[in-house]
């Protein structure tokens, strides 16, 4: 499950990256990277087997989740404009659904990676 869902983040990411091309900054540029590292440091340590985090997942993990955290309520925000404006373009629905399906999808990830590094029981 992990290692789908790290394919899953890498994708949204790069479409969510894509729908958001348009106004990005360097802050919302910087959270991709580390989402992308991230996810790349979890399937390094699948292939591998490491069994804890390393300081490196933790350095990306944290403002992952973080990046996460702000693209869920950017799209809430988003959609709740959207709905008292009564204006609703088919780009701002695309950035609403792939904003909250990219940030559970990534907030799923980040709790089930480390809650199978701090189990003790194999996956």
């Amino acid at each position: 499950m992990l290692k789908s869902l790290s394919y899953f983040n890498l994708i949204f990411t790069i479409i969510y990256f894509l729908q958001y091309l348009q106004n990005g900054s360097s802050v919302t540029v910087a959270g991709i990277i580390s989402v992308v590292l991230f996810n790349w440091l979890i399937l390094r340590g699948l292939e591998r087997g490491a069994l804890k985090w390393t300081v490196f997942e933790w350095l990306t993990g944290i403002p992952a989740f973080v990046f996460a955290l702000f693209t869920g309520f950017s799209a809430i925000f988003l959609w709740s404009d959207a709905i008292e404006y009564d204006f609703y373009p088919f780009s701002s629905i695309l950035l609403i659904f792939f904003g909250l399906l990219f940030s559970l999808g990534l907030i799923v990830h980040i709790f089930v990676s480390f809650a199978q590094k701090t189990s003790k029981k194999e996956y």
